[in-house]
């Protein structure tokens, strides 16, 4: 009797004894992930010539590959540091993109968008944060905060090897919008339009609001350009611009070698109704290339010559009271 209870508290030692060894290796990994990520982390981009930050890259996808092979240490490791108050810009900014780039945990994802904020989106930020923008926006995240970051950067640039793409502010402002299934960030458009000041960030919302190719977003537009406080200014010739795109459109009949061109290429026809034109249009964007871009031009074109110009609607009068 007394064997076999010397038996089972050794078996339950040995196991303990296991288990302990376990977790003391686990946080010795997890210790050197965090010496890892302080170690690749310890420069300021701010503070860099665009020639120093592209040498520092490298680094930095070195890190992400070593996350990859590892990544239940990794995430440990950049969650206990993201938490941390006086870190690196950089490790809030790439380390938070990190996280929510290889976690699907939503208390990973408010993390990450909290450390993200502090970027100042210097120029080795700037591809990864578009990259960041839309991977959220393909999980159905609202991420129109983080997006207005990029207005304050008239030079954002995001860089697509693959395609060996290079996406201008313009377009990498637009692409969040262009993945969601509703246009509830018209309103937030129209109201950042009338306080934006920077004529390259305002160029960019009137496109933003232009390629949704809704009645409401154009109605807008055209409000703009008859303002005469702004006559005159390039962000209101670019809307005159896009009005007569759409109007020009409109103009040309269903058969026109264009639209028929078009149609072709998309493989769609004359029966393809608008909301079948907007679906197609929005799940194609959930790709990022050359190709994509060029879809978005003809699904935008077609939408748009299948769109009758819009008309405000006359609001109607109060009711009288009787007297």
């Amino acid at each position: 009797m007394k064997s076999g209870v010397s038996s089972r508290l050794c078996y339950f030692r040995v196991i303990s004894a296991l288990c302990l060894g376990l977790v003391e290796a686990d946080a010795q990994s997890v210790k050197t992930a965090v010496d890892d990520i302080q170690k690749t982390y310890n420069f300021e981009p701010s503070k860099m010539s665009y020639a120093e930050q592209y040498e520092a890259n490298p680094k930095l996808i070195e890190l992400w590959d070593r996350a990859d092979k590892n990544p239940d240490i990794y995430l440990k490791a950049i969650r206990q540091e993201l938490v941390k108050d006086g870190q690196k810009e950089i490790l809030y900014c790439d380390g938070g993109m990190m996280l929510i780039s290889k976690s699907d945990d939503k208390d990973d994802m408010a993390l990450g968008i909290k450390s993200v904020k502090q970027c100042s989106l210097a120029e080795i930020e700037q591809t990864p944060y578009f990259h960041m923008l839309f991977t959220l926006s393909v999980r159905g995240v609202d991420v129109f905060d983080l997006q207005t970051r990029l207005l304050k950067k008239p030079k954002f640039s995001a860089y697509i090897p693959l395609h060996n793409l290079q996406l201008d502010q313009t377009i990498a402002f637009a692409y969040p919008f262009l993945i969601k299934s509703d246009f509830s960030y018209l309103p937030r458009l129209k109201t950042l339009l009338k306080i934006e000041t920077d004529e390259t960030a305002r160029q960019t919302i009137i496109h933003a609001m232009w390629v949704s190719t809704m009645p409401e977003a154009e109605i807008a537009l055209r409000e703009l350009t008859e303002l005469k406080e702004l006559d005159g200014r390039e962000s209101t010739k670019y809307a005159k611009s896009l009005l007569k795109v759409s109007n020009d459109l409109r103009k040309l009949k269903p058969d026109h070698e264009v639209l028929v061109k078009m149609r072709q290429n998309l493989e769609v026809n004359e029966k393809t109704t608008l909301e079948e034109l907007r679906e197609k249009r929005r799940l194609r964007m959930h790709a990022v290339s050359d190709e994509a871009l060029y879809d978005l031009r003809y699904y935008t074109m077609l939408i748009y010559s299948q769109t009758p110009e819009p008309t405000k609607s006359k609001e109607k009068d109060p009711p009288r009271e009787n007297p």
